[in-house]
């Protein structure tokens, strides 16, 4: 994965960092303020998009992590992680009484790091 970050990086279009042989990248998809019972939340408490990759063969990449999206934009990214052959594992919401409400897509991705990169990033857009 070392010469490969880079590419990973670009293609999704985020700054990351290297844990390992992991790839991680974080993103936020929720506009504006997110508050929670008059306090307001940062996205490392409550509304981050983590995303781990990592190379397990020469051709072949696995990514997992969630995408925290507004309920307009679950259909959107469903519909664009199945497109890219992209599992999406589970879909709900976190905390209770978050204002605007928050769901949570968890995923998983196995394939080349072509397309588990660019099928990551059109999943990212169509959260945004």
């Amino acid at each position: 994965m070392t010469r490969h970050r880079g590419d990973v990086f670009r293609t999704l279009g985020l700054p990351g960092r290297p844990q390992g042989n992991v790839a991680q990248v974080s993103s936020v998809l929720v506009p504006g303020t997110v508050t929670m019972h008059g306090a307001v939340l940062t996205p490392a408490l409550a509304y981050g998009s983590p995303i781990n990759m990592q190379m397990v063969g020469p051709d072949r990449t696995v990514a997992t992590g969630n995408l925290a999206v507004l309920g307009p934009k679950v259909d959107p990214v469903l519909d664009t992680l199945a497109a890219h052959g992209i599992t999406a594992t589970a879909a709900h919401s976190h905390p209770i009484g978050e204002s605007p409400t928050i769901y949570y897509i968890h995923f998983w991705a196995d394939g080349t790091r072509a397309d588990v990169t660019h099928g990551l990033r059109a999943a990212l857009d169509a959260g945004r």
